[in-house]
């Protein structure tokens, strides 16, 4: 009996190894969707079972102290729950605005524009930007809130038969649950993608989309501004089209290499 004990150690020691690693201002490869700390604040590998709290408030609770704690875990899971509820509505109220306006400005943008409605939406794509990068921060917020309200949750199911959070994460990453519930998923499914990494590519595209119009806007008004002082420039619509296209091209270089 001893000898699987070893091999089921001896397979989490890679994992663990990451477990330094910072991935809250960074989105995890695909082959590790998300990081174990961000899910569950805890290591997947580690034992589910009550007595594996050898110390702190949670060692020899009696059955008062347990109802107690079961009371105060139902609670805290239920905020944890309104939390994610608040985080879609705001990605809904968000998403909805954004896109509209940035169809609209599409639409605005296309043939030739004066210099005043060139300023109009460059002024509207800067504005958008800058709603994206709040948008953004806001995410990350609610992944570090996550983070932390779950590593609470976790440490709480240390003292319950069943530690129904790690359970999920170790579902998703194909690991068996101890004690074991479910049969892992099977290899043909497709690898577990976290939502807060769709979340922030969304926004990330959302911003590339804003100070593309923008670059292309900037075009006419950057156009007469040059010819006027003695340079030769092509048409403000083929400037615009190479500005627009180089901020598109840059700002998702960007994105890529930071995610």
């Amino acid at each position: 009996m001893s000898e699987p004990t070893d091999e089921t150690s001896g397979e989490s020691e890679p994992n663990n190894a990451n477990l330094g690693e910072n991935t809250e201002d960074k989105d995890t490869p695909e082959t590790e969707p998300e990081h174990p700390e961000e899910v569950t604040g805890g290591d997947p590998a580690e034992s589910a079972e009550p007595n594996a709290v050898e110390n702190g408030p949670l060692t020899n609770l009696n059955d008062e102290e347990t109802d107690r704690l079961m009371d105060q875990y139902i609670h805290y899971g239920e905020v944890a729950i309104e939390t994610a509820n608040q985080r879609v509505q705001m990605n809904r109220f968000f998403g909805l605005i954004l896109t509209s306006i940035l169809a609209g400005l599409f639409a605005l943008a296309r043939g030739n524009l004066t210099t005043t409605s060139a300023a109009i939406v460059l002024f509207a794509s800067g504005f958008g930007s800058l709603i994206c990068y709040f948008w953004y921060q806001s995410l990350q917020s609610y992944r570090r809130l996550n983070k932390a309200r779950y590593a609470i949750l976790n440490q709480i199911e240390s003292a319950l038969p069943v530690r129904m959070y790690l359970d999920e994460w170790r579902y998703l990453k194909r690991e068996k649950p101890d004690p074991e519930i479910v049969e892992p998923r099977p290899d043909d499914d497709p690898d577990h993608r976290s939502h807060t990494i769709v979340e922030q590519w969304f926004v990330r595209l959302l911003a590339a989309g804003y100070l593309t119009v923008g670059g292309y806007a900037g075009g006419f008004i950057l156009t007469p501004l040059l010819t006027s002082a003695g340079y030769s420039l092509p048409s403000p619509t083929t400037v615009g089209l190479i500005i627009g296209a180089t901020v598109m091209a840059g700002s998702i270089g960007l994105f890529w290499t930071r995610s």
